[in-house]
């Protein structure tokens, strides 16, 4: 090989050690040189240096991975699939999101799939309240204090029903009814489940006490309290309304009236503290590093922003917003705090 190949550029200009030996006077070639390579050689290292940082610095360097804990088709997994999609559609992040379903263990599996990952944003998991009332529960090894909080993109809220021919047309009523017989209304729910924790944190906040009656699933109230077995269950607000009739709202839990239900007032309105907004929480391992949870956030941001994203929260009754990660851990501690009196009451 010519040991002069490496003083020309790819185009055959001269390269740069040869233009320094050129331009040396008064010095000897071969110092000359000597100080052109040294001079080239730091050049290079200090390019090279400046790239691996810029690659170091490269955020998502791979697919995300997106821990759902629930069975796929499920609100939690769909509306992690759209906002994917939807970020990836726009290249608001240059990797795709890739979602991974881990049901079961009440969290616990989700939470075990999450510290098999990296706490470098390319490891986050998609959850809501669920997780407090697993905490509050302690029924997983994880606490808060495992995640670091991304942001919730929108939510939905449910709604505390009667029946339809029910005596009780407002809360108060039905407040009043319970505190002069208390238990003497029956409440349909499932013991730790969501329409079980809500109902209680009302009733601690009114100052009432209802009767239990069990029913697993949405269909389960739905069918106790039609048929006069149950007077009060809770019910998201998709549920309620593809009910149709039989069915009569008292307050829904969300932050402002939901256009679909506009006569039922927001148990805030009406004094009482108490919401539930069953947020999509985006989290990610704890000891993630701030400014890539902010490229995450901000991706997430726009995507719930989105006309078609919005558009699809509002035919399913999702409210579709969002709130930064330092505001959702917060209102998600102010959660768990109320929700803790009523796990220990059912432990």
């Amino acid at each position: 090989m010519n040991r002069y190949t490496h003083t020309t550029d790819p185009a055959g200009r001269p390269g740069a050690l040869s233009q320094a030996c050129r331009t040396v006077r008064r010095v000897s070639r071969r110092t000359a040189c000597k100080l052109a390579v040294g001079a080239l050689l730091a050049t290079s290292l200090s390019g090279n240096a400046t790239l691996s940082l810029a690659d170091e610095g490269s955020y998502p360097s791979k697919p995300i991975r997106v821990i759902v804990p629930f069975k796929p088709g499920g609100r939690t997994d769909t509306v992690a699939r759209l906002l994917g999609e939807k970020i990836q559609e726009k290249g608001w992040l240059s990797q795709p999101m890739v979602i991974l379903n881990a049901d079961g263990g009440a969290g616990a599996n989700a939470v075990n799939q999450m510290r098999r990952g990296d706490a470098d944003g390319h490891t986050a998991v998609h959850w809501h309240h669920q997780l407090l009332i697993s905490i509050a529960m302690q029924l997983g090894d994880f606490t808060l204090d495992d995640f670091k909080s991304v942001g919730y993109t929108g939510g939905g809220s449910p709604v505390w029903a009667v029946r339809e021919d029910s005596p009780y047309n407002t809360l108060q009523d039905l407040i009043d009814a319970l505190k002069a017989e208390p238990r003497s209304l029956v409440e349909a729910v499932g013991i730790g489940t969501i329409p079980h924790f809500v109902g209680a944190m009302l009733a601690n906040e009114a100052g009432f006490e209802t009767r239990y009656v069990t029913a697993s699933s949405g269909a389960d109230r739905l069918r106790l309290l039609l048929g006069g077995n149950a007077d009060i269950s809770l019910f998201a607000a998709s549920e309620f309304i593809g009910q149709g009739e039989g069915l009569k709202a008292l307050v829904y839990f969300g932050r402002e009236r939901l256009p679909d239900l506009p006569d039922v007032p927001t148990a805030s309105e009406l004094g009482l503290d108490v919401s539930w907004a069953n947020p999509n929480w985006w989290l990610v391992p704890a000891d993630t590093p701030d400014d890539v949870v902010a490229q995450l956030a901000a991706a997430l941001e726009k995507a719930i922003a989105d006309p078609e994203i919005v558009e699809y929260f509002n035919n399913n009754t999702l409210e579709a917003y969002w709130m930064d990660g330092e505001s959702a851990m917060a209102d998600a501690k102010k959660t768990l705090a109320a929700l803790k009196p009523v796990a220990d009451s059912i432990k």
